[in-house]
């Protein structure tokens, strides 16, 4: 299994989990977790940027079967072939709740920066 947190820095939730490049993982985790904190009103090319790199830990480690979370979390277990997405778009520039500012037209350009994953690909929606 790996981890891979793309988040607002110092303001991720549960509260035992801060989202810091120095949480590795613990016991036999160490090493699966991988954290990208971007500042407050991260637009487009940061979040892009970030996302890039977190692809290369996920290409590095090679999982066949993801989780995905915009803004917060990757997960993959098993030996099966398939990548979900779960579609939470607090990241938008429109949104009251959000931190970032991602345009509408960079979910665009993250959705292909995860096909380059070239894994099977199931987006939920989020409530």
């Amino acid at each position: 299994m790996i981890s891979v947190f793309i988040s607002d820095s110092g303001h991720f939730l549960p509260i035992d989990f801060t989202g810091a490049v120095t949480e590795k993982g613990i016991g036999e985790g160490v090493n699966t977790n991988f954290n990208y904190p971007l500042p407050r009103d991260t637009q487009d090319d940061d979040y892009c940027t970030a996302l890039r790199k977190a692809i290369e830990d996920i290409r590095r480690f090679d999982p066949a079967y993801l989780l995905l979370r915009f803004c917060t979390s990757i997960y993959g277990r098993d030996n099966t072939d398939r990548t979900f997405i779960s579609l939470g778009v607090d990241t938008f520039v429109d949104d009251p709740m959000s931190t970032f500012k991602i345009s509408r037209s960079c979910y665009t350009i993250i959705g292909q920066i995860i096909a380059d994953l070239e894994k099977p690909t199931l987006f939920v929606m989020e409530g």
